[in-house]
């Protein structure tokens, strides 16, 4: 806790004080799963706190004085997504493809369903990490003015909304789905391809490139998504093109 309060100044939500012994309409024979969870909840918020910290580049780079000297430590600069990537990164390694019980069987009688898209992206698509180099970079070429890519170079499964949507309904909707979870893919692309399509839609706009893409990433970009495909019979019908005419016909109301 210590280091959030001197670091940052900010106030923080104390967590050794409370003691929750009952909670009404919730049975007493839960109040042990409960405790627990309580307490496991107070060990994380700490380390919590910090991450969501570097996460919103609000802690400073912090030299060790180990490989950087320290008049080159002191013009070190944060990349646009680097301290959410150093957040992410142990995440982001583990693919989550659902959960697999004995021959299919749910014996609690829950039904539920979902799916793992890419890099989802389109019209009022602007949280999330990977929004800034999809809907932020074709925004901001529509919309005109100078426009610099710095990481031209990266790939990803570019997935526009409205097959994402798509296949949720085809989750949701499918009498007895083999499985509950589904990865869901468009297709890869790199960031210049991209930016190239809409900089020809829109040729007002300057783009530039950086000419090193120092800055990629080292994750995969594409994963299997033969499961829903086979499954459920679903494909991407949107392509890159006709979903980049599609949001600047939307957003900028230009067709």
């Amino acid at each position: 806790m210590s280091e959030q309060s001197i670091s940052f100044g900010n106030p923080y939500l104390s967590t050794g004080s409370s003691s929750v012994t009952h909670i009404a309409n919730v049975p007493d024979n839960d109040m042990a799963d409960i405790t627990r969870l309580l307490e496991l909840w107070r060990n994380k918020y700490p380390r919590n706190l910090l991450r969501s910290a570097f996460y919103d580049a609000k802690q400073r780079f912090n030299n060790l004085g180990i490989s950087i000297p320290n008049i080159v430590a002191q013009k070190a600069g944060v990349v646009v997504g680097w301290p959410q990537k150093s957040v992410r990164a142990l995440a982001d390694k583990s693919v989550f493809e659902g959960f697999e019980t004995a021959a299919g069987a749910d014996n609690h009688g829950i039904d539920s369903r979902g799916i793992r898209p890419t890099w989802v992206w389109g019209p009022n698509r602007t949280n999330g990490l990977t929004t800034q180099y999809t809907t932020g970079l074709v925004d901001s070429i529509a919309r005109g003015g100078e426009v610099h890519v710095d990481n031209p170079d990266e790939r990803g499964d570019w997935i526009y909304i409205h097959d994402t949507i798509k296949a949720m309904l085809l989750v949701w909707n499918a009498e007895k789905p083999a499985q509950r979870f589904y990865t869901v893919c468009g297709s890869v692309h790199t960031l210049r391809e991209a930016a190239e399509l809409t900089n020809r839609l829109c040729p007002e706009t300057k783009v530039t490139y950086a000419e090193h893409s120092a800055n990629t990433s080292p994750y995969a970009c594409s994963f299997d998504d033969s499961a829903i495909l086979k499954e459920l019979g679903y494909a991407p019908e949107w392509s890159i093109e006709d979903s980049v005419k599609d949001y600047i016909r939307v957003v900028m109301g230009r067709d």
